[in-house]
């Protein structure tokens, strides 16, 4: 069995939303979780963010650079998906909840988009995701599960292990490494739409990591608006989601 573990970035009220994780078989997390442990040092957690503050200034040769050999070293794969705040609120800004929070999108998108990519990826095995604490989130996402599960069974039915987990970062160690990946990215997105030159990468790969990154574009989420919302739902989606079976969106302004 292989294990996906995401973290998000930018979740409060950044420009830029992000889900990014990493994949490996159990065996290859558990001895990832004793390099991670004893590079942690004293340190109660690794944060991306905090970098600096609990290990010093993240450079060539800095104590991060540990971090990111342990990622090299035993992760098969990395996933990612990535969305404009802005471009969302244009096209799902009237949509019912959830859906007017890209997490629940990008989500169920990221889960999908591996599976379409499997081979790509060379993952042989079913994979149980096991995604950062989110308040609020978990529940409907869980509630949700085993409707997305049926309706793509045909599709994705083949990669999907249990139903996704949320764990807290600060304990769960591959989690962390999640995060890493996820603030990189967010921050290079950030860079690229305000027209700056891009922070190099601080690390020397020395082993290209395999990844499937997903970026989305305004036409793109007009797109699965209208194939979600422009058609008949099926009813057991509007229980999950908690609508009334007659329900029917307003379309857009200027639609």
């Amino acid at each position: 069995m292989l294990q996906a573990f995401v973290d998000d970035s930018g979740s409060g009220q950044g420009a830029v939303f992000v889900l990014a994780g990493f994949i490996a078989s159990a065996e290859q997390w558990a001895a990832f979780k004793d390099e991670w442990k004893e590079s942690l040092g004293g340190a109660p957690y690794f944060k991306m963010a905090d970098a600096e503050k609990l290990f010093g200034r993240t450079g060539k040769d800095d104590r991060v650079t540990r971090f990111y050999r342990i990622i090299e070293n035993h992760a098969v794969a990395g996933v990612s998906s990535a969305v404009m705040r802005d471009d969302y609120e244009r096209v799902f800004g009237r949509a019912p909840q959830p859906m007017r929070d890209p997490y629940f999108l990008l989500f169920f998108d990221l889960i999908a988009q591996l599976s379409r990519n499997q081979k790509k990826l060379d993952l042989h095995d079913k994979v149980d995701f096991i995604f950062d604490e989110q308040l609020g989130k978990k529940e409907k996402v869980i509630a949700a599960w085993d409707s997305f599960k049926s309706m793509g069974q045909e599709s994705f039915g083949h990669i999907l292990g249990d139903t996704p987990s949320f764990k807290d970062d600060k304990e769960i160690l591959p989690l962390q490494a999640a995060d890493l990946y996820a603030w990189w990215i967010r921050r290079q997105i950030e860079e690229d739409t305000k027209g700056m030159a891009r922070t190099p990468f601080p690390w020397k790969i020395k082993r290209e990591i395999p990844g499937l990154a997903v970026r989305w574009r305004e036409e793109n989420l007009q797109q699965v608006y209208d194939l979600l919302f422009g058609q008949e739902i099926p009813p057991e989606v509007l229980l999950q989601l908690g609508l009334p079976l007659d329900f029917r969106l307003r379309p857009l302004d200027g639609e």
